[in-house]
């Protein structure tokens, strides 16, 4: 953990990183020495993920630190892969672990939504989330970005049975089944969370990733045909990904690109009504 005071070459990296990613330092620069300055850009940057006052920060975390970090190399080597600031390929960097075969091109033909149920992990660390069994992270907050951590063929274990057909998108937050109201809203024991609303750049930055997606795998030879929540493949997963994911995400996708809405797996919940109006009479749970 840095703390104010501290001074050396690791400071000096924190100060170049925080200017690389658009915080300055205006009146000290790359000195080497954590004060007040280099502590608001690192609040200011942190507040970008709907964190704390930035007043209240004296010091910075290793997770937080190796989070900035990770954002700063990435915008350093400039993304040459996509064309949007706000899709990232990591593939190089995730863990292979989550890997476990090869799917044909020509079955995959699905995108299937999730919500994470996890919410700043992208600040809380790298590793928090580069080992998640899905092709994409659409992290949330207002530095929201998604990053592709998996080809499009890769085999993982994210959506039961759509594993082999589909392209997972893992959108993190906390998310209600409907809207923001906590009858429907999912956490764990002894949490204290309450219902989020996907920023715009979230939902802009899942959208992006989408497109992105349909067109890669038409240049592999597929097509994508439909999009899917998770709870079409497993209806123990009622509120993934939310009815808020699915109506700012899926709907205008679907919509653009000519998709359709994945049918639902034997083991599965249809779209309920309160996700999508067109499907008249169909329950939530």
């Amino acid at each position: 953990m840095l703390k104010r005071g501290d001074h050396g070459e690791v400071v000096c990296k924190l100060q170049t990183a925080l200017i690389l990613l658009g915080y300055p330092l205006p009146r000290w620069g790359v000195d080497g020495r954590l004060g007040s300055e280099t502590l608001d850009a690192f609040g200011a940057w942190h507040a970008g993920f709907g964190a704390a006052d930035p007043d209240e920060y004296d010091a910075i975390p290793d997770n937080l630190l190796n989070a900035l970090m990770v954002e700063a190399d990435y915008r350093l080597k400039g993304n040459p892969f996509f064309s949007s600031e706000l899709l990232f390929d990591v593939r190089d960097d995730a863990w292979t672990g989550a890997e476990k075969g090869q799917n044909p091109i020509a079955r995959i033909d699905t995108i299937c939504l999730h919500q994470m149920a996890v919410k700043d992990s992208d600040y809380q660390g790298w590793d928090r989330w580069r080992k998640l069994a899905i092709h994409w992270v659409v992290t949330c907050g207002h530095a929201a970005a998604a990053y592709l951590l998996h080809d499009l063929d890769t085999y993982l274990w994210h959506g039961h049975g759509w594993n082999r057909r589909s392209v997972g998108f893992e959108f993190e937050g906390w998310f209600s089944g409907i809207g923001i109201e906590e009858r429907y809203f999912w956490q764990p024991r002894g949490a204290c969370r309450t219902p989020m609303v996907p920023t715009d750049r979230q939902v802009t930055a899942g959208c992006l990733a989408i497109r992105e997606t349909c067109q890669m795998l038409e240049n592999m030879g597929g097509k994508i045909k439909y999009i899917g929540a998770h709870r079409q493949s497993y209806g123990v997963k009622e509120s993934d990904p939310g009815s808020l994911i699915w109506q700012l995400v899926a709907l205008p996708m679907m919509e653009e690109l000519g998709l359709s809405e994945a049918p639902t797996l034997e083991r599965g919940s249809p779209i309920p009504e309160a996700w999508d109006p067109r499907n008249k009479g169909v329950p939530y749970r």
